[in-house]
């Protein structure tokens, strides 16, 4: 899964973006800011991608590049994904590339009318955009939001969710 995950540099913001086709990538709109054009990168290597599809209200943006991503991770149904079962979060926390965590996904939630998967696995500052994974490599979400005052408290939305 890790192979998928990208680092996402917007004007002044920088996050984590997750491929999931040959040209698309999920992110958080908190992430891209109001860019419509941002860079991706990994291993050194850089390229250009357009923001495609912005849905601010639920924090859901889609990025596309016009060169080929070499790899790409597959979309977990939501009613699929278990309370208890193992979680790992791929992501760029405070800059650091390809940041590896694991956890649990702690529940199921809907908020504002979306679909959230809680988990335990860390979330920090820069992890926004990131994958939520299940032990498999399937995208279970992209990492979103933590609860600073509790611990554990972290969220992802639904990866299915970006197909509305």
């Amino acid at each position: 899964a890790g192979a998928a995950v990208y680092v996402v540099k917007a004007e002044r913001k920088m996050g984590s973006a997750v491929a999931i086709s040959e040209h698309e990538l999920l992110t958080n709109c908190h992430v891209v800011d109001e860019s419509t054009k941002v860079t991706i990168g990994r291993d050194k290597k850089e390229q250009n991608a357009s923001v495609v599809s912005m849905n601010t209200t639920a924090d859901r943006c889609v990025l596309r590049t016009d060169q080929k991503l070499p790899s790409w991770v597959s979309v977990r149904p939501y009613e699929d994904i278990k309370v208890g079962e193992r979680a790992v979060t791929i992501g760029t926390p405070q800059g650091l590339e390809l940041t590896v965590a694991e956890g649990l996904v702690s529940s199921k939630r809907t908020h504002k009318g979306s679909k959230l998967v809680q988990t335990s696995a860390p979330i920090s500052q820069g992890s926004s955009g990131g994958g939520l994974f299940d032990a498999q490599g399937h995208l279970l979400g992209i990492t979103t939001f933590y609860f600073a005052g509790g611990q554990n408290l972290n969220f992802a939305v639904a990866a299915e969710e970006y197909s509305k």
